[in-house]
């Protein structure tokens, strides 16, 4: 249970940070928005790191079967051709 709250802890990290410098937002039907943050954004830099820490405990409770750990999501960070 401690592993989730800390994976929840993150997300709101992260979607506290998006709303921070947000430069572009794009919104698509059926789908989440996506949310463009400058690289420079103090908060989700942090986010990203604990993250990064924590990416293994992460790994853990998905790999454990617990019934009672549901609904996780993970995000990633893309580059695209003009390496933004």
């Amino acid at each position: 249970m401690k592993k989730i709250l800390s994976v929840s802890v993150l997300f709101l990290l992260f979607f506290s940070a998006c709303k921070e410098t947000t430069s572009l937002k794009i919104e698509r039907d059926g789908e989440p928005d996506v949310l463009n943050v400058a690289s420079e954004n103090v908060a989700m830099n942090r986010a990203i790191e604990e993250a990064n820490i924590t990416l293994s405990n992460f790994k853990t409770a998905i790999q454990s079967n617990n019934k009672n750990y549901y609904g996780f999501t993970l995000k990633q960070k893309f580059k695209d051709a003009d390496d933004n």
